[in-house]
């Protein structure tokens, strides 16, 4: 009788390659948002990149081994993905699979410009309105990272590793029907998600009570849906509909805020 593998390692090999891509992907945005930052460092943007190439390959390689162990455990994780790898074409016959995700990111995506619209009007330092952004070719390719390497992170390792704990210590077996348990764990990892943006954040102004409230509530809004949609549809679905709002966020708003004026 064959061993049944620890996890899926053609499904992890595709999710490795894809975040690295992605990591490669964000660096001319990220160069440009940190150009003042790198200029007071006497180091090289090639090797700045290599560097950080190889130490987010490592650190994904981490992540995406342990979310898919949790995955396995919570029965949440990326059935469609591992359909296409698979070649099992009911798991990806849906005609709602580009749909749905899609259309819930460019709503959120809207909403969340609405929302940093108020906070620019209440004269918040830090917004997308008053805030030089990267030209929209590079918030395109800042968009797969977003989508794919934060998706996997929040979500696969991050969102799963709360769904597993609260499930050991309420002893639930049924975990992806704990909607108590799930809901918790989708606002916990939104939150974190805020959370993490900050340190960003303090590239361009000091953190304010105003300043967080911000970070929190744009991500946060954005990483219930995801999470809700990772819940339902897997981590596919998560992933499109995160670059569909940053697309919304990174793209339109790049060409669109110049020609208005802010």
């Amino acid at each position: 009788m064959q061993k049944k593998s620890l996890i899926n390692w053609k499904l992890y090999l595709v999710l490795l390659i894809a975040t690295t891509i992605s990591v490669i992907l964000l660096m001319p945005f990220s160069i440009e948002s940190m150009s003042q930052l790198l200029s007071e460092v006497e180091v090289p943007n090639f090797l700045i990149v290599i560097v950080s190439v190889i130490q987010n390959t490592v650190m994904f390689g981490i992540v995406i081994f342990l979310g898919l162990i949790l995955g396995e455990q919570t029965g949440l994780g990326a059935p469609v993905i591992d359909g296409l790898i698979s070649r099992r074409k009911k798991i990806y016959s849906n005609r709602n699979l580009l749909a749905i995700p899609i259309i819930s990111g460019i709503l959120i995506g809207i909403v969340l410009v609405v929302c940093d619209y108020i906070f620019y009007k209440m004269d918040v330092l830090i917004t997308f309105f008053n805030i030089s952004q990267p030209i929209w070719w590079k918030g395109l390719l800042a968009s797969f990272y977003g989508g794919i390497a934060e998706e996997v992170l929040m979500r696969l390792f991050i969102m799963n590793l709360f769904i597993w704990l609260f499930s050991k210590m309420l002893k639930e077996d049924d975990k992806k029907n704990n909607k108590p348990v799930i809901w918790i764990s989708i606002i916990i990892s939104a939150v974190i998600f805020g959370v993490g943006h900050l340190p960003a954040t303090t590239l361009y102004t000091s953190l304010t009570p105003i300043i967080v409230l911000r970070a929190l509530l744009l991500n946060g809004l954005g990483g219930i849906v995801f999470g809700w949609l990772f819940w339902k549809r897997g981590l596919l679905s998560a992933i499109i509909a995160h670059f569909s709002a940053d697309i919304v966020l990174h793209v339109l708003l790049a060409v669109i805020i110049p020609l208005v004026g802010f």
